[in-house]
């Protein structure tokens, strides 16, 4: 019988987890010590999303309610991400 390393599932799942840490990992890379024109579009996009997050006068955050602006800056920096993904899977 086959070590259970072995499954497909259990291969599959790796891959799963592996591909969260590695957008874990550039998601909380913190380049707030670069100037800003040496910071990431990713970064500066996901940075822009948690300060409006944060403004205390903002009705969203006053109410707890969701930030339109702030989700679309994430889900940009997100595809960007993704499409930067598929260009680097293509060299290999």
């Amino acid at each position: 019988m086959k070590p259970t390393s072995e499954f497909p599932a259990v291969i599959e799942a790796k891959k799963i987890v592996q591909e969260h840490i590695r957008y874990y990992n550039d998601m909380m890379k913190d380049e707030s010590h670069l100037p800003v024109e040496k910071q990431s579009l990713v970064y500066r996009l996901r940075k822009r999303a948690e300060i409006r997050r944060q403004i205390p006068g903002r009705k969203s955050v006053e109410e707890g309610a969701r930030d339109r602006i702030a989700d679309l800056l994430e889900e940009a920096a997100r595809e960007i991400e993704r499409l930067h993904r598929i260009i680097a899977d293509d060299w290999k």
